[in-house]
């Protein structure tokens, strides 16, 4: 019996040291009268040696002027070095090329840290997306709140 319970520990501890927690892409669609979103947290909303990338992507759909857009964002460093590249981009079409609009960089230093992207031009854009780019190899780095707000123009 003791056998057993020892084969069984070890693939219980074999299969979760398997299990790769990485960050799952999001998406979310503005529809015609909406205007704020605030994204839902997850714990798998992390960027870390595993995986470098991580991105928020929304669609404006329903919205006929140019509109200019509020980003909120806060970073909580779990572990290691923090460093990420926080890039707002922007395309036209779902076959087009991401076009960056603004970038923040965020050096890490042991401590959550928030920070806001403000695009006050107005943009033609209808796919947005805040793309997370981990430049250092170690650490871990998990998104605790992120905001979106879209201003249209006339």
């Amino acid at each position: 019996m003791k056998k057993i319970f020892v084969i069984f520990m070890i693939a219980i501890l074999s299969l979760a040291a398997s299990v790769d927690l990485t960050a799952q892409d999001r998406t979310y669609t503005f529809n015609s009268g909406t205007y704020y979103y605030s994204l839902p947290y997850r714990a798998a909303d992390t960027v870390s040696r595993n995986d470098t990338t991580w991105y928020f992507q929304w669609l404006l759909n329903g919205v006929a002027w140019p509109n200019k857009t509020d980003l909120k964002v806060k970073l909580d460093e779990l572990s290691g070095t923090g460093s990420v590249a926080a890039i707002l981009q922007g395309k036209k079409f779902s076959g087009d090329t991401w076009v960056p609009i603004d970038t923040v960089n965020y050096a890490g230093g042991g401590s959550d840290t928030t920070f806001t992207i403000s695009d006050g031009t107005a943009r033609l854009y209808r796919y947005y997306r805040l793309y997370l780019d981990k430049a250092a190899a170690t650490g871990l780095v998990e998104v605790e709140t992120c905001e979106v707000k879209i201003w249209q123009t006339q």
